[in-house]
C-alpha cells in the first residue's frame, strides 16, 4: 500500500506497509535511547474524476474534466501545501497541470482561501470567488470539502451566494 521514510537520530530507514492501518514507529538501538514514538496512518489514495466549470460574473472561462487524488502546491507566499485527499483545490491544481488555468490561494489559520483564477482577483466591484458542488453552495475552505467521483464543481466570481439564488449548471458535457 505504501512506504514510510523515517529519520531518527543519524539513521534513516524505509519501511514498507502492505495494508492500511495505524502503525507505531520508532527507532531503537542497543544501549541507546529509543527515539520518540510516532503513530502513522497508512491509507489508500482515492482518485476522483470530476467535471468543472469556471465563470466570471456569468461569462464562461473554462469547462473540463480532470482526475486527481493528492496534490502539492504553494500559496501566494510560497508556503508548500500537501493535500492527501481529493478536495476542491485539487480540481484547480489538476487543471493547472493540464495548462488550462492559473490560480492563487492564501493559507490562513482556518484553511486555504481562493483569491484569484487566471489573474482575476476578488474585489469589491466583481465580487469574490465561490464554488458549488452538484448545485450546492459550499462554504468550507477549498482544502476541506472532500469530492467524489463524478461530482460537478462550478467556480464563479460574483456576489455572496446568499444574495444570489442562481444555481449554476453545465451548458453541455465534454
Amino acid at each position: 500500500v505504501g512506504t514510510l521514510k523515517y529519520t531518527a537520530f543519524s539513521g534513516k530507514v524505509t519501511i514498507p506497509f502492505n495494508q492500511k492501518g495505524l502503525y507505531p514507529v520508532y527507532a531503537e538501538k542497543k544501549g541507546a535511547i529509543r527515539s520518540p514514538k510516532k503513530t502513522i496512518t497508512i491509507a489508500e489514495l482515492r482518485k476522483v474524476k470530476v467535471n468543472f466549470r469556471i465563470e466570471d460574473n456569468g461569462r464562461l472561462l473554462c469547462q473540463e474534466k480532470v482526475s486527481f487524488s493528492s496534490l502539492k502546491t504553494r500559496d501566494i507566499n510560497g508556503r508548500a501545501i500537501n493535500i492527501k485527499r481529493p478536495v476542491i483545490i485539487g480540481v484547480l491544481e489538476a487543471a493547472r497541470l493540464k495548462g488550462l488555468l492559473s490560480y492563487r490561494v492564501i493559507q490562513t489559520a482556518e484553511g486555504l482561501i481562493l483569491v484569484a483564477i487566471n489573474g482575476l482577483a476578488e474585489n469589491n466591484k466583481d465580487g469574490s470567488w465561490w464554488y458549488q458542488v452538484n448545485g450546492k453552495h459550499i462554504f468550507d475552505d477549498i482544502d476541506e470539502y472532500e469530492l467524489n467521483d463524478g461530482d460537478r464543481i462550478v467556480f464563479y466570481r460574483g456576489k455572496h451566494p446568499s444574495k444570489e439564488k442562481k444555481e449554476r449548471s453545465f451548458v453541455s458535457e465534454k
